[in-house]
């Protein structure tokens, strides 16, 4: 007895169940709505510059346009911006939704611009138990000015970055297990294109005026 081997033969079945298919799909489907419409019904954005403004009108700022931005751990950024209509400096800490938004977590500093300012030094910090967070920003008004040296209180250095006459700095200082935060000061150096200190500030001197 043979067999017709042009036949056709029954398909194998899978071996996973229909209802996990259709459990995939759904989870997918939802996912991509909760994409498309987060921006609408929360603090999400698709951009930084969204984000931030979205967290700045709920204090009720008007927008600002972002000059800078630079990344820390855990998906975090610190973003500065500045509204030069209403003379304003903004740094606002954001934070990476699912890999594609972007989140307001918090207002670091908002000040005003001052045109008697030559540099100055704004600064917030965060601390929990496995971290000190610091967030920087300052307004450069003598153009003088070609570099700037930020001594942190771990005893690191590090230098902002500039953007538009203003400039910024992130930094983080890790803490182990029960040890507290750092309490020393954060000390600023402005240096000119020929590494000369032109102003030196700090927390209890937190600006450099020019002399009239």
């Amino acid at each position: 007895m043979t067999h017709d081997l042009s036949s056709p033969q029954p398909e194998a079945r899978s071996s996973r169940p229909l209802w996990k298919g259709h459990l995939i799909r759904w989870i997918v489907i939802l996912l991509l709505a909760a994409l498309s419409f987060s921006p609408f019904w929360s603090g999400w954005s698709r951009t930084p510059e969204g984000a931030a403004n979205r967290l700045l009108y709920g204090f009720e700022y008007p927008p600002a346009s972002l000059v800078s931005s630079l990344a820390g751990p855990d998906r975090v950024q610190a973003a500065l911006l500045l509204d030069r209509e209403h003379g304003l400096i903004h740094q606002v800490k954001l934070k990476r939704i699912l890999g594609v938004l972007w989140s307001g977590s918090a207002i670091g500093i908002s000040h005003p611009m001052d045109e008697d300012i030559a540099v100055n030094m704004l600064w917030s910090i965060n601390n929990d138990r496995r971290k000190s967070t610091y967030m920087l920003a300052g307004q450069i008004g003598d153009g003088r000015i070609a570099s700037i040296r930020i001594a942190w209180p771990d005893g690191n250095s590090s230098e902002p970055v500039f953007a538009e006459g203003f400039y910024q700095a992130f930094h983080v200082t890790p803490l182990k297990d029960g040890e507290p935060p750092y309490r020393g000061q954060v000390e600023l150096q402005a240096y000119d294109k020929d590494g000369k200190l032109l102003y030196e500030v700090s927390e209890s001197n937190r600006e450099a005026r020019f002399e009239s």
